[in-house]
């Protein structure tokens, strides 16, 4: 389940990069209008080609569907992820004027190992250590953005009993996940930073990835449910710099598992702000673990 969005970080280094910017050029985004009119056929007079059409569609042989190599939905799993995506944070969730848009799709980039580097650094196996990416009941929430520029992004998975979420969550929880979690995103900001152009491009051509700071975090909730992992990335470049604030949640109801990643800019989001969003998330949560 521990992941990094691409998509989201670019989107937050490029929000960033603007708001150091001197220049006063505003820039607008102009949607294109769809067209209302529907689609014209072009009609023919020569009635030979309409009844060799209709002659075609009568004797055509009737088409054969080929087998197909994908297995069966378990329904098991799929009334998992339906209950996953009702445990799902929605925008009535947030302050009014924050917005919502679609999941992030990082299909087409190369995806940085993140379980792997974390797994290496803990001592433990990589396909000992929790990671729930592939699992079929994961549900996946968009993203929703404030009008600061935070952006937050869930994902919810119901695993096969409490004792593989506890598992999970007492990996998250160790002493020295925090600080193996630090030097993972150092490789993979440093990483995107080399070969990821979408990355490279909202920033100027000189900059480079200081020295990500990071520790955990007590989560303003009662119960020991949740794990908060708190980062910092500079972002240096000549004239001024960006901190990228990359937070992130874990949290467990039974055998509902969540995690949580907010991004901003310049502040980190805060506990005020997490004490509500923590409380709610445990609240659905409950609701499903079943």
């Amino acid at each position: 389940m521990m992941m990094l969005r691409h998509t989201m970080i670019v989107a937050a280094v490029a929000l960033g990069v603007a708001s150091c910017s001197t220049s006063d050029e505003a820039t607008t985004q102009v949607s294109q209008p769809t067209s209302d009119s529907a689609p014209t056929t072009e009609q023919t007079d020569d009635p030979s080609t309409d009844a060799a059409t209709t002659d075609e569609v009568a004797t055509a042989p009737a088409t054969e569907v080929p087998p197909t190599d994908e297995a069966p939905v378990d329904p098991a799993s799929e009334s998992d992820r339906d209950a996953a995506a009702s445990a799902l944070l929605s925008l009535g969730d947030y302050p009014e004027g924050w917005t919502e848009g679609p999941a992030p799709d990082d299909s087409d980039e190369e995806e940085f190992d993140l379980q792997a580097s974390v797994a290496e650094c803990l001592g433990v196996a990589v396909d000992e250590y929790p990671d729930f990416t592939d699992d079929e009941s994961r549900a996946e929430s968009g993203v929703f953005m404030s009008p600061e520029g935070a952006s937050v992004q869930q994902q919810v998975v119901l695993v096969a009993d409490v004792e593989v979420a506890t598992d999970a969550m007492a990996q998250y929880a160790r002493e020295d996940s925090p600080a193996c979690y630090r030097d993972a995103v150092q490789e993979f900001f440093e990483a995107q930073l080399e070969s990821n152009e979408d990355f490279s491009a909202a920033l100027p051509p000189d900059a480079t990835i200081g020295l990500v700071v990071g520790e955990s975090s007590e989560v303003p909730v009662s119960d020991d449910t949740a794990v908060h992992y708190s980062l910092a990335v500079p972002i240096e470049f000549e004239g001024g710099g960006v901190t990228l604030f990359n937070e992130v949640l874990f949290f467990r109801q039974g055998r509902a598992l969540s995690q949580i990643q907010i991004r901003t800019t310049e502040m980190p989001f805060g506990p005020e702000n997490l004490g509500g969003l923590a409380s709610t998330v445990l609240a659905r949560l409950e609701a499903v673990a079943i």
